[in-house]
Order: C-alpha cells, then structure tokens, then sequence
C-alpha cells in the first residue's frame, strides 16, 4: 500500500500480488489545511528521520509506504511500525484514507 499526500492531493495505491482484480489506483484532491495539519514543520522533521523497516512481502506481501511530497523535498518511509511517530501518522493517514477513499 502507498500512501501519498501532497499539499495538493491524495494518493492511494492497494495492489495485491496473489490476486491483481483487487488492486486500487486512486487519486484526489487535497485541502491545505489536512496538510499543513498533519506536516506541521515539526512533525515533518521527526518523519524525515525516521528508519524504514524491513518488508513484509515473505510473510503477506503488504508494505506500507508513506510518500511525503513538499515543495522543496520527497519523504518516503516503508513499515516503520514499533514508532510512536510512525504509528501517529499512520493512524491519521488511515482516517483519511476511510473518509477519502471508503467503497461507495
């Protein structure tokens, strides 16, 4: 799974090895404030050093990326699971992902 948001958008891609017809590809608009609320200047420093984890594809082929894109940079952190600021983001990132990409 790949999670991306931009000041602009939000990204979400599911794909599945074992089985391709459950793949997700979806993209949308994005306001500025979910942005600027979830990457205050803080937050994104602590997320920029943040280690990525090793991959789960052996055991149930689901990564989880989160993508950070901002004028100046990209961020990019696989499966830092066990990380109180990873687990923070995510659980915020998931809320969004419910809201913003929930099966109609």
């Amino acid at each position: 799974m790949i999670f991306c948001i931009t000041n602009d958008s939000l990204i979400y891609h599911f794909s599945l090895a074992v089985d391709s017809t459950k793949n997700v590809d979806s993209k949308k608009n994005n306001t500025n404030d979910k942005f600027e609320e979830i990457f205050a200047i803080d937050n994104l420093k602590e997320f920029s050093q943040l280690k990525s984890g090793p991959t789960y594809q052996d055991n149930d082929g689901t990564d989880t990326e989160i993508r950070i894109k901002t004028n100046k940079n990209e961020y990019v952190v696989l499966n830092a699971d066990r990380n109180k600021r990873w687990d923070d983001l995510s659980l915020k990132l998931y809320k969004i992902l419910n809201s913003e990409f929930r099966p109609k």
